[in-house]
């Protein structure tokens, strides 16, 4: 009974999880600091919030 619970808590939570990430990843695809949280020090990103 309790593998029960806890896979039906799982693979919901898993499906949830893989439909977010492919979700951000669909959105900033154009985006070139994808995936980067911001480090201090990238030139590309300096670059970019130069011209904004």
């Amino acid at each position: 009974m309790i593998q029960t619970i806890i896979v039906s808590i799982c693979i919901p939570a898993a499906i949830v999880y893989a439909l977010w990430r492919i979700r951000k990843l669909t959105r900033q695809r154009h985006n070139p600091c994808c995936g980067c949280d911001g480090c201090d020090g990238c030139t590309l990103k300096n670059q970019i919030c130069d011209k904004k």
